[in-house]
């Protein structure tokens, strides 16, 4: 969705897009942006501005356009647009806002759901995959990205912390969460102040120690091991953490 070069930051928007691509580089097709598509008001004048992709359980593609208009755009393999949901919609729970991450949930294969991260709001929704709201994850003081999730749990990077004394967004911050994925509830913060809930709702998280810088995206392997990717990290490579018990 952006374009950056090497040094500094002079970041530029000339135009998102999303590749197919075999394993070995060939390009199979691009998929159409919204202004190719033509999709109308909420798309014009904006640039497609792609943030993630996830496979749905029928096999489409679900491209999340969250640095632009907040609407996820879904197409088939062979590139040919279905339909879009979600976007900006304030009030309502299912709106969107900055929607960095879309994860594909199969925990019950009866009833799939799409979490999506509304970063901008310090939660993380879940959708059916026909784009209904389900339900919210409240993540009060972390903007929030991707989840994964993994035998029982949802990890999630967390790009920004809220600034304990102003409850602003505060520069060269970030840790990781970890939630239990039966109660929503988070039960661990790397790098972040241990969580604290108050007649069950998540009291404010914030960065307890500079140990992460933007974390991005990650993985956990089969051991339970965590590899973080970082943004605007000074270049250093991936961060690894492994279980302690």
């Amino acid at each position: 969705g952006w374009h950056f070069r090497a040094e500094g930051w002079n970041a530029s928007r000339p135009g998102g897009g999303v590749t197919i691509l075999k394993k070995d580089g060939t390009i199979v097709r691009r998929l159409p942006s919204p202004q190719e598509l033509k999709l109308g008001a909420s798309f014009e004048g904006k640039p497609f501005s792609p943030c993630d992709i996830a496979i749905s359980p029928k096999g489409s593609i679900l491209v999340v356009d969250g640095y632009a208009t907040d609407f996820i755009l879904e197409y088939s393999m062979k590139g040919e647009f279905i339909g879009s949901w979600g976007g900006p919609a304030e009030g309502k729970p299912g709106q969107l806002s900055n929607a960095h991450g879309i994860s594909v949930d199969t925990t019950d294969p009866t009833k799939p759901l799409i979490w999506i991260a509304s970063r901008n709001e310090n939660k993380i929704k879940a959708f059916t995959p026909d784009g209904r709201w389900v339900e919210t994850i409240d993540l009060p003081g972390a903007f929030a990205g991707q989840l994964f999730i993994r035998d029982g749990k949802m990890y999630t990077a967390v790009c920004w912390s809220k600034d304990k004394g102003t409850g602003k967004k505060r520069d060269e911050s970030g840790f990781l969460l970890v939630i239990d994925a039966k109660t929503r509830k988070v039960i661990s913060a790397p790098g972040g102040t241990a969580p604290v809930y108050k007649e069950g709702k998540l009291q404010p998280i914030y960065q307890k120690e500079p140990i992460f810088l933007h974390g991005h995206d990650l993985y956990v392997d089969d051991a339970g091991a965590i590899y973080l990717g970082e943004w605007n990290a000074k270049r250093r490579y991936p961060a690894k953490l492994t279980p302690t018990s």
